[in-house]
């Protein structure tokens, strides 16, 4: 597998753990490039999709909304979405599009296709300043 640039952050799918390794506080820059490193086999589909949640709103909150099949209410803004099919690749993050009051939060899924993924974490929150 080719060796990835070099990114602000990395987020790695190891066995059904997704971990985080970059900056706490997120610079509320125009973009951030993640590294995503997949060390699993266990799953063909993995997804990660940043979220910006409006003010007032907890990772509780997040990942109630993930587990139901609602369409993402207003205080929730994708901030980039991508999803592989178990390689290793680098995203771009939008953390300024929530404003400079927002957290980010990494969502991530996996399962045999995106039709059937299932939410399993959500890394943060990572204040934006």
């Amino acid at each position: 597998m080719p060796t990835l640039p070099p990114a602000d952050a990395t987020i790695t799918f190891e066995g059904n753990e997704c971990i985080y390794d970059g900056p706490d506080p997120i610079p509320a820059a125009e973009s951030m490039t993640v590294n995503w490193i997949v060390n699993s086999t266990e799953h063909a589909w993995y997804g990660v999709m940043p979220i910006i949640v409006g003010e007032g709103k907890t990772k509780e909150d997040l990942a109630q909304l993930m587990r139901s099949d609602d369409p993402p209410p207003s205080w929730v803004t994708q901030a980039g979405t991508n999803e592989s099919w178990g390689e290793d690749k680098q995203i771009t993050v939008k953390p300024a599009s929530g404003g400079l009051r927002s957290d980010l939060y990494f969502t991530c899924s996996y399962g045999e296709s995106y039709d059937t993924s299932k939410f399993f974490a959500a890394l943060g929150p990572f204040k934006v300043k």
